[in-house]
């Protein structure tokens, strides 16, 4: 793994992690101003949320109605490219007090002055209520 690699896993790893503590100013710093968030749900609906829609309804929603939420990460894989850009295949499997989601996404992040930052992510959530 070079070193490109270990600093882009971390900054996902740190990105998720601050997602599950619901830390909406931790998030947002990780996710460039431009960012968009392109999703398809379990309708197979696409749809799509900008940085303050995502950080609103993902991030602070959960906190503000004191929802409980467990991650269980896993970066499948991180291709750099001229420690410039980078792209990575992510596996979250999130859990909430009624349901369960299996996100499969694939993140894409550039380096800005010196600092990786997310500009776009696709994701393939499913959610399945709890019986």
């Amino acid at each position: 793994m070079t070193q490109s690699t270990k600093k882009v896993s971390k900054v996902l790893q740190d990105y998720y992690d601050s997602c599950e503590r619901s830390d909406d100013k931790r998030v947002s710093a990780f996710l460039h101003s431009e960012a968009r968030m392109f999703n398809v749900g379990n309708d197979n609906e696409f749809f799509i949320r900008s940085r303050q829609e995502f950080v609103e309804g993902a991030i602070i929603a959960p906190r503000t109605h004191q929802v409980e939420l467990a991650f269980d990460v896993e970066i499948e894989r991180v291709d750099v490219v001229d420690d410039l850009i980078a792209t990575a295949k992510v596996r979250n499997h999130v859990t909430y007090a009624d349901s369960t989601g299996e996100h499969h996404s694939y993140v894409n992040l550039a380096k800005i002055d010196g600092q990786w930052v997310i500009v776009n992510v696709l994701d393939r959530g499913k959610w399945t209520p709890h019986e």
